[in-house]
This record gives C-alpha cells, sequence and structure tokens, in this order.
C-alpha cells in the first residue's frame, strides 16, 4: 500500500473540513471545560447545601433546648411568683400581727394611763372637798363654841386640828 498524500488546494473543501475540525476540537475541549466546571460547582453547592443542612440541623437542636430552657424558667419563675406571694404574705401576717400587738399594748397602757389619771384627779378632787369640808366644820365648830361657851382656849385648840386629826374624829 502505498501513501499517497497530496495537497489539497480546494479552499471551500479545505476550509469546511478545518472548520468541522476546529468546532470539534472546540466543542469537545469547551464541554469538557464546561462538564469540569459543573460538575465542580455542583460539588461546591452540595458541600454548602450539607453544611447548611448542618446548621439547620444544630438551630433545631438549638431550638429545642431554648424552648426547654424557657419552660424550665417559666415554671421557676411561676414557683418563685407563688413563693413570693407566700412570704410577702406571711411576712405581712407577722407584720399585722406584730402592729396589732402593739397597738394592743398601747391602748392597755393609754387605759392604764387614763385610769391612773382619773384616779388621781379623783383623789385629788376627794381631798379638796374634804379640806372644804374640815373648813366648814372648822367654821361650824367655831361658831358653836363662840355662841355656847365663849372661850377663847376652845377657840385656839379648834384652829390648831389638823385635817388629819379631824378626819380621824370624823371615823
Amino acid at each position: 500500500m502505498s501513501c499517497n498524500l497530496s495537497l489539497n488546494l480546494d479552499v471551500f473543501e479545505t476550509n469546511i473540513i478545518n472548520l468541522s475540525v476546529v468546532i470539534g476540537t472546540v466543542v469537545v475541549v469547551v464541554g469538557e471545560a464546561a462538564s469540569t466546571m459543573l460538575t465542580q460547582r455542583r460539588e461546591k453547592i452540595q458541600i454548602i447545601l450539607q453544611r447548611i443542612d448542618k446548621e439547620v440541623d444544630t438551630a433545631r437542636i438549638d431550638l429545642i433546648t431554648a424552648k426547654k430552657r424557657v419552660e424550665t424558667a417559666s415554671i421557676r419563675s411561676e414557683t418563685i411568683k407563688t413563693l413570693s406571694k407566700k412570704v410577702l404574705h406571711e411576712s405581712e401576717t407577722q407584720e399585722n400581727k406584730q402592729l396589732r400587738d402593739e397597738i394592743l399594748l398601747l391602748r392597755k397602757k393609754t387605759e392604764r394611763s387614763i385610769q391612773s389619771d382619773r384616779y388621781q384627779k379623783l383623789k385629788i378632787a376627794g381631798q379638796n372637798v374634804l379640806r372644804i369640808r374640815f373648813v366648814k366644820v372648822k367654821h361650824t365648830l367655831l361658831k358653836t363654841f363662840d355662841t355656847t361657851t365663849g372661850h377663847d382656849s376652845n377657840h385656839l385648840k379648834i384652829n390648831q386640828l389638823t385635817y388629819q386629826e379631824l378626819t380621824h374624829i370624823i371615823k
């Protein structure tokens, strides 16, 4: 077999062949490059999606944990609220009891003071009444002895009588 190579000088034939070879080469090279680029892009997108899925899963777990913490905090706050109301009520009750006891004590002291004042005033009033009566009795005795006896010595004795002696005589 002999190889016969010749040069084709027909421009139209060679141009179409060259164009088809160039186009075929370009399609293959560009196709492979595009395919490689798309494959790499797909891999990057898949990696990003996997990372996003992990972040979403982590966020869900965090959300569930946060909801549990909120629920626990809510229960705790209700417990604290209930206990604080109870303690406040007990404290108010103790303070009210203490205030009532103090008021009662003050009332008793006031009553004793008032009774003591009344007793003192009654005692003073009674003593004043007795003194007035004593003076009247003295005057009556003086008048009686002056008219009946006319002695100055009796008059002197009556004037020297004290309140205590007269009350002793009257009893």
